[in-house]
């Protein structure tokens, strides 16, 4: 029986195919691209997941817990207030923000404010200033007191024509702000989170520039130990008002990853649609076959060959 088929295939099978190359070409194609497409948002959406997940711990460094108040920013005060959790930790305030260069609106950065001669001992980066020298503590005191001193990643600055030490309109909630490059992030460590689309700032500046003075986006801890860091988020949810979530750094927080999941899953949902269209084509093309073999098959039943035998052929097309 299968030698059989096998010698119809390529008599009458393969005979067709020399017929109409275009149909079988346009099934091929179909089927091909819906494979490929699948197997691309795979790759594509993994790819994703592992880099968004990479910025995140750049960005969050080696902190392990962190307070914030849902919806709205808190008051310093609790800042002073806790101010007794340094002991043996390092303790940093935070506050976020997104601005965009004036020149190309659509390039947004991610901006962290924070305490930065304390803040060494939570991310890991690279600063260097005008002359390409690496900032030290000296420079940090220079600069700091400057309310609209921003540091950039050197990614970002190349990419949109900006140099340290030069003065460059942000936008920020739809305001034009000069701010002052006073230096660039290398690309190693936090410099490298976003694709270089990350900023960092003292956090008073940070408040000065998103309208948040006084207020603060989060508090930051860097524990060593996990005992000490479940004792002491522990006493921070028995103590603060329940607006206050207690947690990992929500720049860790789960809402953001459940969000790429689900896009990830329409992407996979896209590319199953092409491969359904795939198997449709190549359905329609088998269809159409039987359609047109009416007679042939006809004439194989009439030699004597089964339905079973006669549906092999079929399958071994459709395969082929």
């Amino acid at each position: 029986m299968r030698a059989s088929l096998a010698r119809l295939y390529g008599r009458l099978t393969l005979r067709h195919f020399q017929q109409d190359p275009l149909r079988l070409l346009l099934t091929l194609l179909g089927v091909s691209l819906g494979v490929a497409l699948v197997v691309s948002i795979q790759l594509a959406s993994r790819a994703a997941l592992s880099s968004f997940q990479q910025s995140v711990d750049l960005m969050a460094g080696k902190a392990n817990l962190a307070v914030r108040q849902e919806g709205e920013p808190f008051s310093e005060d609790l800042y002073r207030s806790l101010a007794w959790t340094r002991k043996d930790t390092v303790m940093v305030p935070v506050v976020l923000g997104k601005m965009a260069p004036s020149s190309q609106p659509r390039d947004i950065l991610t901006v962290l404010g924070t305490d930065l001669l304390r803040d060494d001992g939570i991310r890991d980066y690279l600063i260097l200033g005008p002359e390409g020298k690496v900032f030290g503590f000296a420079d940090f005191l220079r600069v700091l007191p400057q309310p609209d001193a921003v540091f950039l990643t050197q990614k970002f600055a190349d990419r949109n024509g900006l140099k340290a030490g030069e003065k460059a309109p942000f936008l920020v909630h739809d305001r034009l702000q000069n701010l002052t490059i006073v230096g660039l992030l290398a690309d190693q460590g936090a410099g490298k989170a976003l694709d270089g689309s990350f900023a960092l700032m003292d956090v008073a500046a940070a408040q000065k520039v998103f309208a948040k003075l006084g207020k603060l986006d989060e508090l930051q801890w860097a524990i060593a130990g996990e005992e000490r860091r479940a004792d002491l988020e522990r006493h921070l949810k028995e103590t603060l008002p329940p607006a206050f979530r207690v947690e990992r750094p929500s720049l860790r927080g789960g809402q953001v990853e459940k969000m790429l999941k689900a896009f990830h899953a329409n992407l996979l949902a896209l590319s199953l649609v092409s491969l359904l269209v795939g198997a449709f084509l190549v359905y329609n093309f088998m269809s159409l076959s039987v359609l047109r073999r009416t007679e042939e098959i006809g004439t194989l039943r009439t030699l004597g060959w089964t339905r079973l035998q006669a549906t092999g052929l079929g399958l071994m097309e459709a395969v082929g």
